[in-house]
């Protein structure tokens, strides 16, 4: 017999790799943890709203460098106090001197701050401090700090006897560009009002010794009626508040501003004395008044008049006026550049400018081309209008019209309110008793006129006014004083060809009724009838009133209406008309929705030929069961408060009407007459249920709790029926005209739940 040899293997067993693995896999993540562990700090704010526990991040410059992990009150209730991690490499910044600030939507003073927290939720802002003192406990500041003294830029102070509507945080403008902000203001004890500015270091060398700051926030309005002026500003400085810097042109080359150099804030320009000086030679100084004759372009003020002189030349005593000039508007001082006066008109071509008579004369210019130059002569009235030229791949058309108006050359074309091009020119026909206009738009926007385009006035300002209140149509400013057409595109079609000729409708709303077709119906009485009453079939609009007046015999009304082009077919012999309007009566209620909407024309369509004039019922017909639709019978107790034209809803959308009732041979029941509209029929089946939807139906009580349901506003308030179809395999076949349901007092819980998919058999639904 063998004896068993057993030999020992040195080694670790492999029953022990997995074992150590997990313990160094432990090992690595704890080393890890420790490595990468964050630094809790406590920072004591007034208000915790919007903070949320590991939500709610601090951030510098863009980047979390910690999260908000806890969130308790102080022990005396006067504050909260947030436990933060911070990133473990942010471990030197934590000083004394770190500036913490919840940073959220702020509205104060007409001045908005934190807009971008609207989407990424409130956060926690940080400033670095410069001490090297370790802290773990901090205090939030109320707001956002200035930027630090340190920053690169240039920090600078500006002085003024009133901050007006400037805030922190207003800008900064240079040309219209921003270039710094208002960081902070104090007043002092001598009453001036000192302000810390800081300016962006990529515009600081722009600053010199001798700049100059005005306060260019908001609308500055100054004079009376009849010299009234009103100064703009930029539309953020509107807002904000804002200040301008620019440096006179003499001074361009004085040294750069130093930090903590102190400015002189001006209330405008004007008294910044900065303005550029220029001369205008006037044959006459009527109408003309120092420091309140303003130079305007496009309705902005651009310069003033601060001088007149007589001068003792040979035509007589013409006057130069001396204008200090908005550095913004400089590009006007050219060669070309004309001026001319704007003043009341009064001839056999009717009144030009009435609003000088209020407003004082002005004077404005048409921006020219050449060398700079700084006097000029002022024309007594504007330049002649030159026919104008299109460049290569510009789109010349025709557009006819039975009288100019307002339009001229020079009015612009407007496509969605955007200028793409103008009237170049315009002929009066004889002959053909109208007045034809040359168009052109531009080569880039050429492709939006088509065959298929139609064009409408869009000049002056357009009021309509009415018992029903005021509407007032404009296009845009240049369009106000210059006059203009626009034109959209309500089909598809090709692309306009040079030489096409357009017509020009009075008003958007011709424009868009000229392929509708124009019937006429005659009414007995006014019943709130006015242009723009709509017209519906079965609830859904289908044309609108374009004008409303009385016939010869002052009786009768005549309303012209336009109906959508496939409408054709429900204008028949005896088709029929009627106004729709709310009606209160002991009863009940009736078209409640005409009270927000106001009141509608119905149609019901009849049978004949083709006819497009008609005469008004007085009143609803009796019946209107002759249209297409299913006709049943609902067999009730009573007629709760229903009446003839209430609802009847299916999954609370109106699929029919009540079209009357009457009672039983027996008097026992109360017989309802309902048609279900032709498209919904394919949803009443054997076993549909039917119930009143009246009114409010309270179920419970106090003890047991309330419950409260309505089917609609309308049957609430006006009556109703609703209706609902088992599933599939329960709903039953479909049903024809006369078939009889029940009507219950209410809907069982099981009804209301019901969802079938209903798919219409072969000649349910045409």
């Amino acid at each position: 017999m063998s004896e068993a040899i057993v030999e020992k293997r040195r080694g670790i067993s492999p029953v022990w790799i997995l074992p150590l693995l997990a313990i160094c896999l432990g090992g690595w993540l704890l080393f890890k943890s420790y490595r990468d562990a964050g630094i809790d700090i406590t920072l004591l704010v007034n208000d915790s709203s919007g903070i949320v526990v590991d939500k709610t991040a601090v951030v510098y410059k863009g980047n979390t460098v910690g999260i908000v992990k806890e969130i308790h009150g102080t022990d005396d209730l006067q504050g909260v106090i947030l436990t933060i991690e911070m990133n473990k490499n942010a471990e030197p910044h934590l000083v004394e001197d770190l500036k913490f600030w919840v940073e959220k939507v702020d509205v104060e003073a007409g001045r908005i701050t934190g807009l971008d927290t609207l989407l990424s939720g409130n956060y926690i802002g940080v400033q670095l401090g410069t001490s090297t003192k370790p802290a773990r406990s901090f205090v939030a500041l109320s707001r956002r700090p200035p930027v630090p003294e340190n920053a690169p830029g240039l920090h600078l102070t500006l002085q003024t006897e009133e901050l007006n509507s400037l805030e922190i945080g207003s800008g900064i403008y240079h040309r219209d560009i921003l270039i710094g902000s208002v960081q902070e203001y104090t007043l002092q004890e001598d009453d001036i009002v000192s302000i810390d500015i800081y300016i962006q270091p990529e515009y600081q060398n722009r600053v010199k010794k001798e700049s100059r700051f005005w306060n260019a926030s908001g609308i500055t309005l100054s004079g009376g009626i009849s010299d009234l002026k009103i100064h703009v500003a930029s539309l953020a400085s509107i807002i904000k508040g804002g200040i301008m810097m620019q440096t006179p042109e003499t001074l361009k080359d004085s040294l750069p501003a130093e930090n903590g150099q102190t400015f002189i804030l001006y209330d405008d320009f004007e008294k910044a004395e900065y303005g550029i000086p220029m001369t205008l030679v006037l044959p006459t100084g009527e109408g003309i008044k120092k420091d309140s004759t303003s130079i305007m372009y496009r309705g902005l003020e651009v310069g003033l008049i601060k001088e007149l002189t007589i001068n003792r030349d040979e035509e007589g005593h013409s006057v130069t006026a001396h204008i200090l000039l908005d550095p913004r508007a400089e590009s006007i001082l050219r060669e070309g550049t004309v001026f001319y006066m704007v003043k009341p008109e009064f001839s056999y071509k009717g009144i030009r400018n009435l609003d000088r008579i209020l407003t004082g004369t002005y004077i404005t210019f048409v921006p020219g081309n050449g060398a700079f130059q700084d006097h000029f002569q002022v024309r007594p009235e504007n330049p002649p209008q030159v026919k104008k030229k299109g460049d290569p791949g510009d789109l010349e058309f025709l557009l006819t019209r039975t009288d100019l108006g307002s339009i001229n050359i020079g009015s612009p074309i407007l496509y969605k309110k955007i200028p793409v091009g103008e009237i170049t020119d315009f002929t009066l026909r004889e002959k053909e008793d109208d007045v034809l206009l040359t168009g052109l738009i531009r080569k880039k926007y050429a492709g939006l006129l088509k065959t298929t385009s139609r064009f409408y006035n869009l000049s002056g300002v357009e009021v309509t006014a009415g018992l029903s209140g005021v509407k007032i149509q404009t296009g845009n400013l240049e369009t106000i004083v210059d006059g203009g057409v626009s034109f959209f595109t309500p089909v598809k079609g090709k692309n306009a060809e040079n030489g096409r000729t357009f017509k020009v409708f009075d008003d958007l709303e011709t424009a868009e009724n000229n392929d509708r077709i124009k019937i006429t119906i005659h009414f007995d009485r006014t019943d709130g009838l006015k242009k723009g009453t709509k017209v519906k079939y079965h609830g859904i609009e289908i044309g609108m009133v374009s004008s409303v007046f009385y016939e010869n015999n002052m009786e009768t009304i005549t309303v012209e209406a336009m109906l959508e082009e496939d409408t054709a077919t429900l204008l028949k012999d005896e088709t029929q008309f009627w106004m729709v309007r709310p009606e209160f009566s002991l009863t009940g209620t009736q078209h409640l929705d005409t009270i927000l909407g106001g009141p509608y024309i119905a149609i019901a369509p009849g049978e004949g030929g083709l006819r497009v004039e008609f005469d008004a019922l007085p009143d609803a017909p009796a019946a209107v069961d002759k249209q297409a639709g299913l006709s049943i019978v609902l067999e009730a107790d009573d007629l709760f408060s229903l009446k003839r034209g209430n609802h009847v809803y299916y999954r609370k959308v109106v699929v029919g009407e009540i079209t009357g009732y009457e009672l039983s041979t027996t008097f026992q029941k109360v017989l309802i007459n309902v048609l279900i509209y032709e498209p919904f029929i394919p949803v009443v089946r054997e076993n549909t249920k039917f119930w009143n939807a009246s009114g409010i139906h309270v179920r419970g009580g106090v003890l047991s709790g309330l419950s409260v349901s309505t089917e609609s506003l309308e049957g609430l308030l006006a009556g109703g029926i609703a209706l609902a179809t088992p599933e599939i395999d329960q709903m039953g076949e479909a049903v024809t005209d006369g078939h009889h349901f029940t009507l219950f007092g209410e809907a069982k819980e099981a009804w209301q739940k019901w969802s079938p998919e209903i798919v219409p058999e072969k000649g349910e639904e045409k």
